[in-house]
């Protein structure tokens, strides 16, 4: 455009709002959902008030009826959720007790599984991610494990449990970041039909793959765009 070249702008389905609505703090359903579930007296019936309480987009629907479910209208098309159950999925906690019990276990294995730090996104942690070195990984077939296991899980002692959806923020941080610093090639995977039956397609059924995966849309946007890509040499050549 600077140089004068008129180019039609390609207009796309943008999903940042629902993101948004999903992922920002603190009125996000995530973050409403981590609020909620630190409240021992909680419910399923008493989240979904708080959802459709302060959640204002208009990608949210709550129900007509009195049923404990709400709807979000995604990229694909509207989906709607049964919030029965939430709150105990989201919180996925292990008593303190049994906690204890199971780091006091004759198993090092076992011991260490319970003692090891977490990491945000809810995996053990590695000290290769640190050191890259394989003299700090725990080897169980050493004699002497007993006395590493138990200074290891001293970082764990007095750290809360995190929620299902704080692990899945930071988990889909990190893949973010994983994307932005690399070169990801993508292969969609598509059932041709439900009976996973040779020489059956179901155009209906791939086709709505294709659309829910946003196939479609991308290749709408590449016939609107720049399709086809030269590299700089053979621009030149040319």
């Amino acid at each position: 455009m600077a140089e004068g070249i008129p180019v039609d702008l390609v207009e796309f389905a943008d999903n940042r709002p629902v993101l948004d609505m999903l992922l920002s703090r603190p009125l996000g359903l995530l973050a409403l959902l981590d609020e909620e579930s630190r409240f021992p007296r909680s419910t399923d019936r008493s989240l979904i008030e708080k959802f459709h309480n302060n959640v204002k987009s208009k990608f949210y629907q709550r129900p007509k009826s009195d049923a404990v479910c709400f709807a979000i209208h995604h990229f694909a098309g509207r989906v709607v959720y049964q919030a029965d159950g939430f709150l105990e999925k989201n919180r996925n906690f292990l008593p303190a007790e049994i906690i204890q019990l199971i780091r006091q276990s004759q198993y090092d294995m076992i011991r260490f599984l319970f003692q090891c730090p977490i990491t945000k996104t809810g995996n053990l942690y590695s000290a290769i991610q640190d050191t890259g070195s394989r003299q700090n990984v725990p080897s169980f077939i050493k004699v002497d494990t007993k006395e590493k296991f138990n200074s290891r899980g001293l970082a764990s002692q007095s750290r809360a449990q995190q929620t299902v959806a704080t692990y899945f923020r930071y988990s889909l941080m990190d893949l973010l970041q994983k994307m932005v610093t690399g070169t990801p090639q993508f292969i969609r995977c598509i059932k041709p039909n439900e009976q996973k039956a040779a020489k059956s397609f179901d155009a209906t059924k791939v086709l709505k793959q294709l659309r829910y995966t946003g196939v479609l849309e991308t290749i709408r946007i590449r016939q609107h765009g720049f399709s086809h890509r030269f590299t700089f040499a053979d621009f030149l050549r040319k």
